[in-house]
């Protein structure tokens, strides 16, 4: 069984908050989103050092990463010499990619007169199933997406992103949501390879398991407790 961690998994489990079962049976992965998270962290080096163990430790260095077809794979990577390499010219081409989808986002006020025009409560929203939501919104979710993206991975962050607009299971308006947003929606693509995608963002949560439901992944997203419950 395959399993992908958000990264604020991963810090309660380094924090000694949570426990995450090691056996033959579970094996889980990080990805570069992981690092990419860890280089927020400036002139930390004890914590960077802390959290490369932290993900040998879980993951046994079991990386998700492309090939060379563009297709997500598993290969055995350590996290130290992975960030090494993220800290330089990949570090350029993630930042350039983040920047550019995140180009087109709107301002909170935007968002809202966009949720008056179609009418759209967040209670309400909320409560859709992704069929649903497929249902009422499909047009407009088609839509954005064949405006916004190139790659499935761009998919994921389109996805999210209209998603947000439309109010299902908004994120917060405030200065860095829309690259956290980011994060999570790569977090989500990356575990697509897997069995399980374990967050404590509701948010994040809600939105990966609409893009696995429309794109057909067996890809779960639940909560820590739910994960826990679901494996005993």
């Amino acid at each position: 069984m395959l399993i992908y961690i958000d990264n604020n998994i991963l810090i309660d489990y380094e924090d000694g908050k949570k426990d995450l079962p090691l056996n033959d049976e579970l094996k889980y992965v990080y990805s570069y989103v992981h690092l990419q998270e860890l280089q927020e962290l400036k002139e930390v080096e004890d914590k960077k050092n802390k959290r490369f163990q932290t993900i040998e430790k879980l993951t046994s260095n079991r990386y998700v990463c492309h090939n060379n077809y563009n297709q997500i794979v598993i290969n055995k990577a350590r996290p130290i010499d992975n960030f090494g390499t993220l800290n330089k010219s990949l570090a350029k081409i993630i930042s350039s990619y983040i920047h550019e989808s995140m180009s087109h986002r709107k301002d909170d006020e935007i968002s809202k007169s966009f949720m008056e025009k179609l009418n759209i409560e967040k209670k309400i929203i909320n409560n859709y199933t992704p069929e649903e939501l497929f249902e009422k919104y499909g047009y407009i979710i088609k839509l954005y997406i064949e405006k916004t993206c190139k790659s499935r991975q761009e998919l994921f962050q389109s996805l999210f992103n209209i998603l947000d607009d439309l109010g299902f299971w908004q994120d917060k308006f405030k200065k860095g949501s829309n690259m956290n947003r980011s994060y999570d929606a790569n977090h989500a693509y990356f575990a697509t390879i897997c069995d399980f995608f374990v967050t404590e963002d509701r948010r994040t949560m809600e939105k990966a398991n609409v893009a696995y439901k429309l794109y057909g992944f067996k890809t779960n997203a639940v909560n820590y407790e739910d994960f826990i419950n679901s494996i005993k």
